[in-house]
C-alpha cells in the first residue's frame, strides 16, 4: 500500500473548515438576533387598528429637526408602520395626546418605522411627522 501524501487531505480539510466556519457564523447570527430582537408594546387605537409601539420618550432636542417648530421638549412615539402615511400618524398622535397633555408638552413627534426585510432595526426605514398643539388642536407642523 502506497502512503498517502499530506496534501491529499486538503480538499476534505477545507470542506470541514468551511462547514465549521458556516456553523459558527450561523450561531453568531442567531445570538445577535435573540439579543437584539425588537421589543414593542401592542396597542389598539379607538379606530380598532392595532399598532406595535417601539418606544415612547420625551426628547428635548428633536424639535430642531423641524424648521417651523420652536425648540421645546417633545413626546416622541416610535412605532412599526404598516402604511407609513398621515392617517396612521394621526391615529398614533391621538393615542399619544393624553400622555403629552399629562406631561404638559405641546409637541408630539411620530416616528414611523417600516421594516424592509425584518423588524430588526438595521433593516428598517421611516419618516417623522411633528404635531404641535395650537389652541387646543393638534396641527401638523410643516
Amino acid at each position: 500500500m502506497e502512503p498517502r501524501s499530506p496534501t491529499s487531505n486538503g480538499p476534505r480539510l477545507w470542506r470541514r473548515l468551511l462547514l465549521i466556519a458556516a456553523a459558527g457564523l450561523a450561531a453568531v447570527i442567531a445570538v445577535v438576533a435573540i439579543v437584539y430582537r425588537p421589543h414593542y408594546i401592542r396597542t389598539q387605537v379607538p379606530s380598532g387598528n392595532t399598532y406595535d409601539i417601539i418606544q415612547v420618550t420625551v426628547d428635548s432636542g428633536i424639535a430642531g429637526l423641524f424648521p417651523s417648530v420652536r425648540q421645546e421638549p417633545a413626546l416622541v412615539v416610535n412605532y412599526y408602520a404598516r402604511m407609513n402615511d398621515e392617517e396612521e400618524a394621526r391615529e398614533i398622535r391621538d393615542f399619544a395626546a393624553p400622555m403629552a397633555h399629562e406631561r404638559r408638552l405641546h409637541l408630539i413627534v411620530i416616528q414611523q418605522t417600516t421594516p424592509i426585510l425584518v423588524r430588526w432595526l438595521p433593516f428598517v426605514h421611516g419618516q417623522m411627522l411633528a404635531y404641535r398643539l395650537v389652541v387646543g388642536q393638534w396641527e401638523l407642523a410643516h
